[in-house]
């Protein structure tokens, strides 16, 4: 249990590491990827409402006209359409974001290796094993906002806006 907790405390430092390391830009795209996943948690649990109603308001009228659901079912397509419209404008915002982060850092760690005298790091240490390590890294620092924006959030803001 304790170290679970201390996976937890590890991931949140991380995240708060990767936050600060953000530039101004791909913060504030981040940013707007975060203002659109209340409307998308909200628009996703709108059908379900709408149906909920519409079947209520079916079963107590008597002449059982469907016409009276024609309406409340273009509201429901509606949103099932601005849902998905929101989510492929969260998703490219993100993806951009992380491209561009990934092209930043690489572009950042080569030109700090380039500085660096590769001799004083001693014999054994390769080249190539050297660039495989800075891959990983951005590798990693691309994949933790990859899911924060692309899984996590989206989840935790759609559980909210269904609570409320």
């Amino acid at each position: 249990m304790n170290t679970m907790w201390n996976e937890i405390l590890q991931t949140m430092q991380t995240g708060l590491r990767v936050t600060q390391a953000l530039g101004r830009r791909e913060k504030l795209a981040l940013l707007l990827a975060m203002g659109l996943m209340p409307a998308t948690g909200s628009l996703t649990n709108l059908p379900a409402i709408l149906l909920g109603k519409l079947i209520d308001r079916m079963l107590s009228n008597p002449t059982r006209d469907l016409t009276v659901a024609l309406p409340t079912i273009g509201v429901i397509a509606a949103a099932i359409l601005g849902r998905e419209a929101l989510n492929v404008a969260r998703k490219y915002i993100v993806e951009n974001t992380c491209t561009r982060l990934q092209k930043l850092k690489t572009v950042e760690a080569v030109r700090h290796l380039l500085r660096l005298n590769l001799v004083s790091m001693g014999p054994n240490q390769r080249a190539g094993s050297l660039q495989g390590r800075m891959r990983r890294s951005i590798e990693g620092y691309v994949k933790l906002l990859k899911l924060s924006f692309l899984d996590l959030m989206p989840a935790v803001f759609t559980a909210i806006c269904a609570l409320y």
